[in-house]
C-alpha cells in the first residue's frame, strides 16, 4: 500500500487535493484534539479576563473547522480510496489514532457547554453531541481491541506505545463531558448522564492501567521508543490527568443532585431525607472525588517527569503537537484543585506550568 501514497513535500506544494485526500489519516485530528484542550485550559485559565475568554472562542471556531475540514478529507478517503483507508485497522497505533477523532469531537461539546451553558436549545445539542461520542468511543475501544484479535499481525512488545492509550481515552474525555452537561440538564436525564460517564471513567481509567502495565514493561524489555517518536511518551499522561479531572467533574454534579434533589438510593436502610444530612452525603461525594483526583494526579506528575527525561535523552527533530495535549490536560486539572482548597501554590503552579507551553 505504501506504493500508493505519494510524496508530499509540503502541504502547499501542489494543488492536487487527490493526493492530501490520499494522505489524511486520523492522527491529524490530533491537531484539533489539542486545538480543543487549549481552548479549556484557557477558559479555566485562575485570572479570568475577557480577552481570555475571547481567544479561547476564537480557539473554539478554530478547533470546530479543523474537525470539520478533516473529517471531509476523512470520508472523501473512505470512499476514493477504500482499500488504503481500510489499512488503519491493520495496525493498532493507526486504529489507536481513531480516539483523537472521537476526542476532538467531545472537546467540541464542551465549547458549547463553556461558552451557551445559559442556553436550553445548546444543552439539549450537547446532549445529544454526548450520547454521539459515547457510541464513537465505544467503536473506538471495542472495535479497536476487535480489530487487534481479529485482523492484525501478531503483536510484540516493541510495538507498544504511548499511541496505544489513545483507544481508551475517549471514554474518559466523554465522562468529563457527561459531568460538565449534567447540571443543565432534567433530573431524570442528569442522572442517567452521570451513571454512564462513571461506566465511562471506570472502563477509559481501568484499562489504561492495564495499558500502562504493558508499557511499562516493554520500556524495561526494549528502552525508549525511537527518536521520531519519543514525543509520544507524553501520551501516557492524558488518560489520568484528565481521568482525575473527570471525576472531580462527576463528583460534583453526583454532589449537586444529592443535596438539590434529595436523591437517595431505594434500597434500605435509607439516611433521613433532610437538608442537613443530604449536604452532609454531598459534601462526603466531593471529597471522595478529590481523593480520587489526587490520586491520578500523583500518577499522572510521575508519567510527565518520566515523558521529560525520556525526551531529553532523545531529542526528536521534528515535535508532533498533538501528541504533547496532555501537558494542558494536566494543568486542567489543577485548577478545580485549587478551587477546592483555595490554595495559592496550586495557582501558581498552574500558571507556571502554563507558561512553559
Amino acid at each position: 500500500m505504501s506504493a500508493l501514497k505519494p510524496n508530499v513535500k509540503t502541504w502547499f506544494s501542489t494543488h492536487d487535493w487527490s493526493e492530501r485526500i490520499l494522505t489524511a489519516d486520523p492522527s491529524w485530528f490530533t491537531v484539533s484534539m489539542g486545538t480543543g484542550v487549549c481552548t479549556q485550559l484557557l477558559i479555566k485559565f485562575p485570572y479570568p479576563a475577557g480577552w481570555l475568554k475571547t481567544i479561547a472562542y476564537i480557539f473554539w471556531i478554530a478547533d470546530i473547522c479543523i474537525f470539520a475540514f478533516f473529517m471531509t478529507l476523512g470520508i472523501l478517503r473512505v470512499i476514493i480510496y477504500p482499500l488504503v483507508a481500510r489499512t488503519v485497522v491493520d495496525d493498532f497505533s493507526q486504529t489507536s489514532y481513531l480516539g483523537a477523532v472521537a476526542v476532538a469531537f467531545e472537546t467540541i461539546i464542551l465549547g458549547i457547554v463553556s461558552f451557551y451553558s445559559g442556553h436550553h436549545a445548546a444543552m439539549y445539542v450537547a446532549e445529544v453531541m454526548y450520547w454521539v461520542a459515547a457510541a464513537l468511543s465505544l467503536f473506538v475501544a471495542c472495535g479497536g481491541v476487535f480489530f487487534m484479535y481479529q485482523r492484525q499481525k501478531q503483536h510484540s512488545f516493541s510495538d507498544i506505545n504511548g499511541v496505544w492509550f489513545l483507544t481508551f481515552i475517549p471514554f474518559i474525555v466523554d465522562s468529563t463531558v457527561g459531568g460538565a452537561i449534567s447540571p443543565y440538564l432534567s433530573y431524570e436525564n442528569s442522572v442517567t448522564v452521570l451513571v454512564t460517564s462513571f461506566l465511562m471513567w471506570s472502563v477509559g481509567v481501568g484499562m489504561s492501567l492495564v495499558i500502562l502495565s504493558l508499557y511499562f514493561w516493554r520500556l524495561m524489555s526494549c528502552q525508549l521508543p525511537p527518536r521520531e517518536a519519543i514525543i509520544s511518551t507524553f501520551v501516557p499522561v492524558g488518560p489520568f490527568g484528565m481521568g482525575a479531572y473527570s471525576i472531580q467533574q462527576m463528583a460534583v454534579g453526583l454532589a449537586s443532585q444529592v443535596r438539590e434533589h434529595r436523591f437517595t438510593l431505594a434500597r434500605p436502610p435509607q439516611p433521613p431525607n433532610d437538608v442537613t444530612t443530604m449536604a452532609t452525603i454531598a459534601e462526603g461525594i466531593h471529597w471522595l472525588g478529590i481523593i480520587v483526583a489526587l490520586v491520578q494526579l500523583g500518577i499522572a506528575s510521575f508519567l510527565l517527569v518520566e515523558a521529560c527525561l525520556s525526551v531529553c535523552a532523545k531529542v526528536p527533530k521534528t515535535v508532533n503537537v498533538g501528541q504533547s495535549h496532555s501537558i494542558p490536560g494536566l494543568l486542567i486539572l489543577l485548577i478545580p484543585i485549587r478551587q477546592d482548597f483555595g490554595a495559592l501554590f496550586f495557582l501558581a503552579e498552574c500558571t507556571a506550568m502554563l507558561g512553559t507551553q
